[in-house]
């Protein structure tokens, strides 16, 4: 009987201690809408370019002697007005939006950059101590207390389309796109194709898309979450603000080059 009854408290407390050690590994509810990366501490990026030094090709040895990035014949600026589309949950957002020939026709359009809060769409809120959702790290779906603006906009999604043109002449050259600050993290897709994944959004995000793009008219998805494992890191004395907020950048370089 006594034998029978430690076995029971022993196996018993196997289980709980299985069970704390599981318990911070499982996702956060809600997270079954959420891609992976979103909640993963180590997920810090896909497909990126390495680091490296702030660089850009140019036409002649006038545009490098300038050294105006912006204005090399070798860049594109995608600045300006994209098609956008806004949900306070991931679950409801467009999930196939990327795919060639959905119609966002009925999209609205806002400029880029820009923080969508400051369009209409969302809440922005200043905070310099704590959290603006719950503090469940890495997780950033748990329920909040009730008064949090987070526990009806959860973790806002912000859907972006943008056609953009290849010049012929770029043809049998790297093409890559800069995406220079999304806040908090994103993923892309060229013509359909998925590009990759980027969170750390005041550092620039570089891809290359040269296996993705064609010449003439292309069309980019960008995908873009209010909140993200990196949220804890990114939490500072500011005013909290989403979107894709800094430059988005087409370049084209020779195959071979230093870097």
């Amino acid at each position: 009987m006594f034998r029978a009854g430690l076995f029971r408290i022993r196996s018993l407390a196997r289980a709980t201690m299985v069970a704390t050690v599981l318990l911070p590994l499982a996702p956060s509810l809600g997270a079954a809408s959420l891609p992976p990366e979103i909640e993963d501490a180590e997920a810090l990026g896909s497909n990126k370019e390495p680091w490296h030094v702030t660089l850009m090709p140019y036409a002649s040895l006038k545009e490098a002697i300038h050294a105006d990035r912006y204005a090399s014949g070798m860049a594109r600026s995608l600045n300006g007005k994209w098609k956008f589309h806004y949900v306070q949950h991931p679950k409801d957002r467009p999930v196939d939006f990327h795919k060639p020939g959905y119609d966002v026709s009925k999209w609205d359009e806002i400029p880029v950059p820009s923080c969508w809060q400051l369009l209409g769409y969302g809440t922005p809120y200043y905070r310099n101590i704590g959290y603006t959702f719950q503090n469940d790290w890495p997780r950033v779906m748990s329920d909040p207390p009730k008064n949090y603006t987070a526990f009806t906009e959860r973790n806002p999604v912000g859907s972006y389309i943008k056609s953009f043109e290849v010049p012929t002449d770029w043809k049998g050259r790297d093409i890559h796109i800069n995406f220079d600050g999304v806040d908090s993290a994103f993923y892309l897709w060229i013509n359909g194709e998925k590009v990759g994944y980027s969170s750390n959004s005041r550092n620039v995000a570089d891809f290359d898309i040269t296996s993705h793009v064609r010449p003439g008219v292309n069309t980019l998805a960008a995908e873009v979450y209010r909140y993200s494992s990196g949220s804890y890191l990114e939490d500072m004395d500011m005013w909290r603000l989403s979107g894709i907020f800094r430059n988005v950048t087409l370049w084209s370089s020779p195959e071979l080059r230093v870097r």
